[in-house]
């Protein structure tokens, strides 16, 4: 339980980093630094002819890349969406890796921790709403992830937070 919650809220929580760097707000540091991301995978696997050179060529750190054109590609490629849905993905799948969870004050801190990350109410919207599709369907994993069971489900006394 605390692998599966570990890692889906670490790559939660790196999706979230390589979309902060995006938009007026972004200070595009992973552009400049010659970082790869998640943004950059994605869009390098969308990206034809020029403009599957030029991330290729940011990949391989061949060239200084021109941070506001890189981040259009980004946008133009929609690899921001494809990222925020992962992100949605991950953090779900933290959250519903919880429900084996026996132990309620151990599971109402973990929760906690996810509110707090994802401070802006994206936690707390995962705790109360019900959830489509299950994180264990949506990975290719070992099976060891369950989906919230009903003691767990919104309304019920596992469920809260407080």
């Amino acid at each position: 339980v605390l692998r599966a919650y570990s890692e889906a809220l670490g790559i939660a929580y790196q999706i979230r980093d390589d979309l902060s760097d995006l938009g007026s707000n972004g200070n595009r540091k992973d552009i400049a630094g010659l970082q790869p991301t998640l943004l950059l995978a994605i869009a390098s696997g969308k990206a034809q002819g020029e403009d599957f050179e030029l991330l290729k060529q940011f990949w391989r750190r061949e060239t200084q890349p021109d941070s506001s054109r890189i981040e259009a590609l980004y946008y133009r490629l929609q690899a921001d969406e494809c990222c925020a849905h992962l992100l949605e993905t991950y953090k779900r799948g933290a959250m519903e890796s919880l429900a084996a969870l026996e132990h309620p004050r151990l599971k109402s801190l973990l929760e906690h921790i996810v509110k707090r990350i994802f401070s802006d109410n994206e936690g707390e919207r995962l705790l109360c709403e019900k959830p489509g599709a299950n994180f264990a369907e949506s990975q290719a994993t070992n099976g060891s992830e369950t989906p919230i069971s009903a003691s767990a489900k919104p309304g019920s006394s596992r469920a809260r937070t407080h």
